[in-house]
């Protein structure tokens, strides 16, 4: 080649490459950023049977806990009505029970008189009578003469010396005690001995 040829090629002008010629050239096209990325990376689907079956766990949880609140309640309230069902007639059971006081009165005036014999049939009858109607309602007569003296069951309204019996143990009884069902109505009142010798631990107290 000539000088002049070489001079003629250098001085030509370059001409631009078409496009998409870069990279059929082999020239790799700039990364991606990071946020660009990301927001093309597919979101991972929850499985519509194992949503459902949280689903229905967490139902089934609100229900047993739902279920137990109200069987609770429905035993509270069921425990309510029979306790005032049993103690509703309670007010006037106390005033009942001064009948058979009176009654428990007149037999010991008439005490061995053989002629009140007649008076002490009658009036012993209707103790009886009494005192049925009495259980029928629930209300039981407390045991106190001979029984050991208890604070839950007896009032004190005397105490007097005795060493023929055990210490604290009731030897009069001036009024009988009741319960209503497994309720205190009202308590025997009653004069306890002083003076005598301490009851065994095993005797306990009265019922």
């Amino acid at each position: 080649m000539s000088q002049d040829d070489s001079q003629q090629n250098d001085s030509a002008p370059v001409q631009p490459l078409p496009n998409g010629a870069a990279a059929d050239a082999g020239e790799s096209a700039p990364p991606e950023s990071g946020d660009d990325a990301a927001a093309t990376e597919p979101v991972a689907e929850v499985d519509p049977l194992t949503r459902a079956q949280e689903d229905a766990a967490e139902y089934r949880e609100r229900w047993v806990r739902k279920t137990a609140e109200f069987e609770n309640l429905r035993r509270r309230t069921q425990r309510e009505r029979e306790e005032q069902r049993k103690y509703a007639a309670e007010s006037v059971l106390k005033e009942f029970v001064t009948v058979a006081d009176d009654l428990d009165r007149a037999l010991e005036h008439a005490g061995n008189d053989a002629s009140f014999d007649a008076l002490r049939e009658g009036v012993d009858m209707v103790t009886k009578k009494v005192d049925a109607l009495l259980q029928r309602f629930g209300v039981t007569a407390i045991s106190a003469m001979g029984e050991p003296f208890n604070p839950e069951l007896h009032e004190a309204i005397q105490k007097v010396e005795d060493p023929s019996v055990p210490n604290n143990t009731v030897v009069t009884e001036y009024q009988r005690g009741y319960r209503l069902h497994d309720r205190l109505l009202r308590p025997s009142m009653v004069v306890v001995s002083g003076g005598g010798p301490e009851r065994d631990a095993d005797d306990g107290d009265g019922e």
